[in-house]
């Protein structure tokens, strides 16, 4: 008999007792009853121990998972390999979410070794090896680092198999391993040996008709294996003058082979990527983790939960403008915010892109794409366990969702209405075949049935109609039903009196067919039917169950239903699956360059939410702003008050005056050096400066009614002091380190953020430390870098310690001052405070040429609470201070004093005494002396004499 559709069902045979474990009655009784399990390790649920309602909790949460994981917020997870010999670093990571490896070329590090601290905080590893041979000062540097750095979330490491070693880590793994593993031979045969699955675009495509199509894939996979092996060599001949990147290599596919081994894939030695690149340091901005923590970039937030360490983006200039809709959208906003662009044609090229989607006549293309972005996953996790053999629903439905949406993702951006070309949309529309894409898209409609696939826990379900042989599988078994009854009847026909008066004949997957009692008639004497030649099988806990020849006639000419089916459909699902690895590059690809689109989308709706302008970019170094705002301060204030800055090398550009009087001493510098009252908003006006330039680098549009921006190499800062116990630095030895940095790497095309430096110390130091700053840079002529100093140092140029003549710029934050000792009112450039009147400040946060020659300290802490009878004493003492009458804070009692005070003042007041009475004679009796060739005698006697007016015990 040929096979039928199989199931595990039981068949009554007529009695009137209750048959288990499932009845044709029963699934009568309740409609939603599983008809129909797929799989063979779905056996019959009573026996198991689980119900049908566990069965499907189970697979919903496995669906549930599934979706949480290509759904997922995938941050680039980083295995980065690094060492360094004789001041050179060289290093190797890989790219987990997009499984590509780059390499960065041999490069010179400073004493200091500031080019690894860049390369790791940009790079932010999740997993670092090293060489136990490495420099000494490297590897101290190096842990250092590492000790600093921030790990990733948790749910990007559950995104992929492979990371499971990196699990459940408080902080960056570094890992020493010996130096023959970081060998340059090593490193070459092993990259020599690697599987680089992502096709050239350029071969993506195919023209080929329909009777030529054999032909012409066998020359594209020809053409398409003999150019990676042509790219694979050509990257290897470059990389052989470097031989410390080729090491890493070497360290970092090995240990990706052993982890992949331990994880149980036998294939592990063969290592498959997605691309291999060479990353250029001369391309993109370098920008170390205290800018971005400093500068609000990035922002991470623990979770609410106390038991949880999980953590979340908290307000940061990432939260409000990386708002991707796809996972790898997401990750690739995320690296363009690490690693902004420093390639001038690349940054016009997202500006071209944004401004395109900004136009209203485009806000229904913008409004098509981003509905079908939504539908795009995970591609590389989706497509890893498609090629593992999965038949999982969520993985299919992927699939095809990812194909739908790039069609019509292709056919809405064909209908932009633009200015200039949209390189990331003609990129995208290149990089796949639109037709294979539809076919394939069909295929997968037309084989998988989507309906029954979701009634069977997501399993893969095949129409009817693909394949003759599984349709009359499932007819077959359509009658099971009803033949097991007939079965049923049979046997009990033919039983005697005294034996059993009721059976049924079930079915159960790789069991095979079998009669079942119940366990009253069983009377627990597995051998009472033997005569019968009943063979017993088991006993459950209402059913007792055994083979007799029917069955095993059954078992032989019909078999085992549910693995013919289960078998047929694997079949099906293979062949097609051969049609997605087919398409496995394209599928990449368009991922890739959809994740492009995505950020670009982002940066269009961040433009539109918070009105963003577009940016002028220049080779030259430069920065002018009109009416620059702080794209996070902003969100945050009423009103906020706009800037314009100015920062020009070249005299002979157009000048931007700074907001406030007009001014003739005005002049066009690369430094502005600003003072003011506290909480004047200085440092918001620093930020906001940097985050204009580092916006216009990512691609996105700046909060600012215009801007020209120069390409900046680097954005170097010292704004904040971000202390931690493992750092093992006081906070002003950490403001030192930062300028250190700042001052050994920054370079003509570099912005400088300084925010009071200095402040850390004694007011001297701090204030000859902030002189030697400023002198530095000014000797550095056309080399300095462009520079933003807010400093309450006033006093340096009002005692003319630096010269206001010095070609940089003063400027002061205005403010209000209500003096209540003046008639009117004065700006606080001109104000003085009074002994014990603390002025009442209006912040007017504008901009303004000129020096502020005081902070208000004494007023901004009158503004947040502090006690009057404090202000008071404090606003005399500073009068004091300031007058040099330092007899004023005396006690006016001298009664009022310690008993130690009052002996310490009566001893200064005698010394005081006895100095005034000292006859020192005049110069004529010097003259004497030295007339007399006597000086040493003099010499002498002017020692004792000192002796004797200190020595209070002679007197």
């Amino acid at each position: 008999m040929p096979p039928q559709r199989t199931t595990a069902r039981t068949i009554r045979s007529g009695s009137s007792k209750s048959a288990t474990p499932s009845t044709a009655s029963q699934h009568a009784r309740n409609p939603t009853a599983r008809q129909v399990h797929w799989g063979a390790d779905q056996i019959h649920t009573d026996e198991q121990g689980y119900t049908d309602a566990d069965e499907e909790e189970n697979a919903r949460l496995d669906r549930e998972r599934a979706e949480v994981e290509l759904n997922a917020d995938v941050l680039p997870l980083n295995v980065l390999a690094i060492t360094a010999s004789r001041g050179k670093v060289g290093c190797c990571y890989l790219d987990v979410a997009t499984n590509s490896l780059y390499f960065l070329e041999d490069q010179k590090d400073s004493a200091e070794w500031d080019l690894c601290g860049l390369i790791v905080e940009q790079l932010l590893p999740t997993f670092v090896l090293t060489s136990t041979n490495a420099d000494d000062a490297f590897l101290q540097s190096l842990e250092d680092k590492l000790a600093t750095l921030p790990l990733p979330p948790a749910a990007s490491l559950a995104s992929t198999a492979s990371t499971s070693d990196y699990a459940d880590r408080d902080k960056v793994r570094i890992e020493y391993r010996p130096a023959r593993d970081f060998y340059s031979t090593a490193g070459k045969y092993a990259l020599s040996r690697v599987k680089i699955t992502h096709p050239p675009t350029s071969f993506a495509a195919s023209d080929s008709s329909e009777a030529d199509a054999e032909r012409d894939a066998a020359i594209f996979d020809d053409r398409e294996t003999r150019y990676r092996e042509l790219r694979l060599e050509s990257l290897l001949n470059s990389l052989t003058a470097n031989p410390l990147t080729l090491g890493c290599a070497g360290a970092l596919l090995d240990h990706l082979s052993s982890a992949r081994s331990r994880a149980g894939d036998l294939e592990g030695h063969v290592i498959e990527l997605n691309g291999i690149e060479l990353l250029k340091l001369d391309k993109i901005m370098l920008i170390n983790w205290d800018a971005l923590m400093s500068l609000q970039i990035f922002r991470d937030e623990a979770h609410a939960s106390a038991q949880s360490r999980a953590t979340k983006e908290g307000l940061s200039l990432f939260g409000i403008a990386g708002i991707a809709k796809t996972p790898l959208g997401k990750a690739k906003m995320r690296d363009w915010f690490l690693r902004p662009a420093l390639e001038l044609e690349v940054i016009e090229e997202r500006h071209d892109a944004v401004e395109c989607f900004l136009r209203e006549d485009n806000q229904h293309v913008v409004d098509t794409v981003k509905t079908n972005l939504k539908m795009v996953k995970n591609t590389p996790v989706m497509l890893k366990r498609l090629m593992s053999g999965s038949l999982n629903l969520v993985d299919w439905q992927a699939i095809w969702q990812l194909l739908y949406a790039t069609i019509m993702i292709r056919d809405a951006l064909l209908s932009l209405t633009r200015a200039h070309p949209i390189v990331a949309a003609e990129k995208f529309a290149q990089a796949f075949d639109a037709t294979a894409f539809r076919n394939l898209a069909s295929m997968l409609n037309d084989v998988i049935d989507w309906d029954e696939a979701k009634l069977q826990h997501g399993r893969f379900c095949v129409r009817s109609g693909v394949d003759e042989a599984l349709d009359e599988l499932r007819r077959k078994y359509g009658g099971l039903s009803s033949f097991l009854s007939n079965v049923a009847a049979e046997i009990s026909t033919d039983l005697t009196a005294g034996l059993p008066s009721s059976l049924s004949t079930v079915y159960f997957p790789q069991l095979g067919y079998l009669v079942a009692i119940s366990q009253e008639e069983h009377e627990g004497d597995p051998a009472r039917f033997a005569v019968l030649g009943w063979e017993f099988q088991f006993l459950s806990n209402a059913q007792a169950y055994y083979k007799d020849d029917k069955c095993r006639d059954l078992d032989r000419y019909i078999g085992d239903l549910q693995s013919f089916i289960t078998d047929k459909e694997i079949e099906i699902a293979h062949a097609l699956l051969e049609h997605v690895a087919a398409l496995r590059g394209e599928l990449l690809d368009v991922t890739d360059k959809l994740a492009e689109i995505d950020c670009l989308l982002a940066f269009a709706q961040a433009a539109r939410l918070y009105n963003w302008k577009r940016p002028v970019m220049t080779e030259e170094p430069i920065c002018q702003i009109v009416e620059g705002r702080h794209p996070l301060a902003e969100l945050c204030a009423e009103h906020f008050v706009p800037n314009n800055t100015s920062l020009i090398k070249n005299e002979e550009e157009a000048e931007v005056k700074l907001a406030g009087p007009d001014d003739p001493n005005v002049r066009n510098s690369s430094m502005i050096i600003l003072t003011g009252a506290n909480f004047s908003g200085k440092s918001i006006y620093l930020k906001q400066v940097a985050l204009i330039v580092f916006m216009s680098h990512i691609g996105c549009f700046v909060p600012a009614s215009d801007a020209l921006i120069g390409l900046t190499d680097r954005i170097m800062t010292r704004v904040s002091t971000r202390e931690s116990i493992t750092r093992g630095s006081s906070a002003f030895m950490i403001d030192l380190q930062q300028i250190s940095f700042a001052l050994r790497n920054c370079t003509p095309r570099s912005l400088l953020i300084v925010d009071e430096f200095g402040k850390g110390t004694e007011a001297d130091d701090g204030a000859g430390l902030f002189c030697g700053l400023i002198e530095y840079l000014l000797k550095l002529g056309a080399k300095a870098p462009r520079s933003l100093l807010a400093t309450h140092f006033q006093h340096v140029f009002l005692n003319g310690v630096l010269s206001r003549q010095l070609p940089f710029i003063l400027a002061h934050m205005e403010v209000f001052v209500n003096d209540a000792q003046s008639k009117g009112s004065e700006t606080a450039t001109v104000s003085s405070a009074t002994a014990g009147a603390v002025d009442q400040l209006t912040y007017l946060y504008r901009l303004a040429p000129g020096l502020a020659v005081s902070s208000n300290a004494l007023s901004c802490a009158s503004v947040f609470g502090i006690p009057p009878e404090v202000l008071s004493r404090a606003a005399f003492v500073t009068d004091c201070l300031s007058t040099f009458q330092l007899d004023k804070l005396m006690p006016n009692d001298a009664t009022e004093l310690e008993e130690n005070e009052q002996r310490e003042l009566a001893e200064a007041e005698e010394i005081a005494r006895r100095f005034l009475e000292w006859d020192l004679g005049g110069d004529d009796d010097l003259d004497n002396s030295r007339a007399n060739g006597a000086p040493t005698d003099t010499v002498d006697e002017l020692r004792q004499h000192v002796a004797a007016l200190l020595d209070l015990k002679d007197a």
